[in-house]
């Protein structure tokens, strides 16, 4: 097996970014959902209608993608420092047992 370091903080802190972003794009979906759609003629307010929900739509399955992203991050960080605990532990009580 290979030698890598893993850097709970550095997951951490890509969470953040990741969660970052779901609050800019949950803001962008609530923003459209008050978008007007009157003002123009003819059948273009159901257009436009459509597209922003089309838009909403996107806007809600990437957040729903990067909330995913985000809680995946938080439970390797999470993993890798219980697995270091877990294998302190177990080194601390090998080593005691030596003794």
């Amino acid at each position: 097996m290979g030698d890598f370091d893993v850097d709970p903080e550095a997951i951490g802190s890509a969470r953040q970014l990741w969660e970052d972003e779901l609050v800019v794009l949950q803001d962008a979906a609530t923003q459209l959902t008050g978008a007007p759609t009157g003002g123009f003629g003819g059948d273009l307010p159901g257009q436009v209608a459509g597209v922003i929900a089309s838009w909403r739509g996107t806007l809600d399955e990437g957040a729903a993608a990067v909330d995913d992203i985000a809680t995946n991050l938080g439970y390797a960080a999470r993993g890798y420092v219980l697995g270091d605990e877990a294998a302190r532990g177990e080194f601390t009580t090998w080593m005691e047992a030596g003794l």
